[in-house]
């Protein structure tokens, strides 16, 4: 019977030890599922029930178990009830699509997630992420008309009068239609051969290691 009473102790102990509780704090990000725009800037919260970490951040990518994800550190702003902290961060994604997104925590050595519900429920251990972002299209951007010929990346360039693309950096070229789907992407030294692209309204996205700009363009 002592056995039993201190293995039930032990395994009291080590659970308590490991099972960090959270939840998204919905004073400051009400909705779970999240509807921006390129140019957006949105606000992002969870509260730990714990109140010492190593780290606590906000991640997103496209895929549901973390793989090449972007993560962002989430800065303490105000304490909650008893040792509860809560944590906040403003994200902007320049690219449109739709994305998944958890928070991180890490405490002695142990990496733990919460998935975006209000409700408080335990950290669990493994990323499976169903909590989502869909990013469109600033509306503000103008609409450029385009002609479907084959021309040099300069020319665009100029047609479409691109502000803060470095000279001589990196950069791909990226045609989606307006549901988010890719069409056809080219590097910095192509040319923009689109007459494989069906007339009508696209968006043209510029991306490299630290811009992101999009346009909205009429191939016809």
């Amino acid at each position: 019977m002592k056995t039993k009473l201190l293995l039930l102790i032990t395994l009291f102990i080590v659970t308590s030890a490991f099972s960090q509780w959270g939840h998204r704090y919905t004073t400051e990000q009400p909705n779970q599922n999240i509807t921006a725009t390129t140019a957006d800037l949105f606000t992002v919260s969870v509260e730990w029930g714990e109140g010492d970490w190593t780290s606590s951040s906000f991640g997103y990518g496209t895929t549901t178990d973390g793989s090449d994800w972007t993560w962002t550190n989430l800065d303490w702003f105000e304490d909650g009830t008893d040792s509860n902290k809560r944590c906040k961060t403003d994200i902007t994604i320049n690219t449109i699509g739709d994305y998944y997104y958890a928070y991180r925590f890490i405490k002695d050595g142990n990496t733990t997630y919460q998935h975006g519900s209000a409700d408080w429920s335990p950290n669990v251990s493994t990323l499976s992420a169903i909590s989502t972002i869909t990013v469109t299209l600033d509306p503000a951007l103008g609409i450029e008309n385009y002609s479907k010929n084959s021309v040099s990346l300069n020319v665009v360039n100029k047609t479409i009068k691109l502000n803060g693309l470095n000279n001589g950096e990196k950069f791909e070229i990226t045609v989606y239609d307006f549901s988010g789907k890719k069409i056809k992407s080219f590097d910095q030294n192509s040319s923009l051969d689109l007459n494989s692209i069906s007339t009508g309204l696209y968006i043209l996205n510029f991306k490299s290691d630290n811009n992101s700009i999009s346009k909205k363009i009429i191939i016809k």
